[in-house]
């Protein structure tokens, strides 16, 4: 379950702003293995060797597009690479030795 704190903002002064934020943390993480376990419980006949199998190769195909510049559409939600940064001239180009270009991945959850 996912934990969330009310945190005081102590810079806030202005009694029309907002002066709590919410702060999140997970209730800890799962990886490959444990995921394959759980889709050999869901009732078919996968074994946990297939479904590292399946998860292996689809996290391949899953960075290999990423990296391709698409945005990779799953039945939970998107995925895709965005580049930010700036720069001085228009002739300057995006580069991750720059100080702040930076690339980051982004998921948006489906809206089922």
């Amino acid at each position: 379950m996912l934990k969330i704190k009310t945190i005081s903002n102590v810079l806030i002064k202005d009694e029309d702003k907002d002066k709590y934020y919410f702060k999140s943390s997970t209730c800890g993480s799962i990886g490959t293995e444990e995921i394959a376990q759980a889709m050999a419980e869901f009732n078919s006949s996968f074994t946990v060797a297939d479904n590292i199998g399946m998860l292996k190769v689809l996290e391949s195909v899953i960075v290999n597009k990423l990296a391709e510049g698409y945005r990779v559409d799953l039945p939970f939600g998107s995925l895709k690479v965005n580049a930010t940064g700036t720069c001085k001239k228009i002739e300057d180009t995006f580069s991750l030795a720059n100080k702040n270009n930076d690339i980051s991945v982004t998921f948006a959850p489906a809206e089922n």
